[in-house]
């Protein structure tokens, strides 16, 4: 994954493991991202159903989004 932006949805955030996935708009892999990467965007939480704009790196696990941003 590049470090072009990238649009997608908010699948789910969780407030008790204060993580989440975004459903990337242009059908990849599901994109991690928790509290710290929200609040390193500006952001305290979003809601299921959101649609963002991201920028995700690969990791072992899948990609990783590094900054989140409402649309």
């Amino acid at each position: 994954m590049s470090s072009e932006p990238a649009y997608g949805t908010v699948r789910w955030y969780n407030l008790d493991s204060q993580s989440g996935l975004i459903e990337p708009w242009d059908d990849g892999d599901l994109v991690f991202f928790d509290r710290t990467i929200l609040r390193k965007s500006g952001l305290e939480i979003v809601a299921d159903g959101e649609d963002v704009r991201y920028v995700a790196f690969d990791s072992d696990q899948g990609p990783v989004a590094q900054r989140v941003e409402l649309v």
